[in-house]
């Protein structure tokens, strides 16, 4: 047999081997990032349910929760911080939301679902309160973000 013949030959084998490693890798790849998608979401959801929980196992957090939503300046300074801290951590499980559909791949919708919750949350004397007092605690894309959203404005997401 001609060395030429079986160097091509080998070539050929090579190249073959070369292309569906890469249709593996591709495979892989995918799966992957579906399965990132998927952790970030369960992210996101299990954040926000930790945070309801807050306001649905406690009675005496529901009632700080819709007394401050009234009138934040009605509470007393203990209640006040926990009504504050309990509207930062809303916030925050949006946050989190909103950089998992920026960053890690979630779909826009993930986050364009969340405008009605905001705008019960910060659209009420007591998030309006918490938003004038704390903004500065998010990061900038974040908080124009909100303010479109608070705005009621349609336009996509940035």
């Amino acid at each position: 047999m001609n060395w030429d013949a079986i160097g091509a030959t080998a070539e050929l084998l090579g190249a073959i081997a070369v292309f569906i490693t890469l249709g593996y890798l591709t495979l892989q790849i995918r799966q992957n990032t579906q399965a990132v998608r998927a952790a970030a979401m369960n992210s996101s959801v299990a954040q926000i349910g930790d945070v309801r929980r807050d306001i649905y196992s406690d009675r005496g957090m529901a009632e700080i929760y819709l007394r401050g939503n009234e009138d934040p300046h009605a509470l007393d300074p203990t209640e006040l911080i926990r009504y504050r801290t309990l509207i930062h951590n809303m916030l925050m499980t949006q946050v989190n939301t909103f950089a998992q559909a920026r960053y890690a791949g979630l779909p826009a919708s993930s986050w364009e679902s969340q405008a009605p919750i905001l705008r019960r949350v910060l659209g009420n004397p007591g998030g309006t309160w918490f938003w004038e007092n704390y903004r500065q605690d998010f990061e900038d894309a974040f908080r124009i973000e909100i303010e479109r959203v608070l705005a009621g404005s349609d336009e996509d997401a940035r």
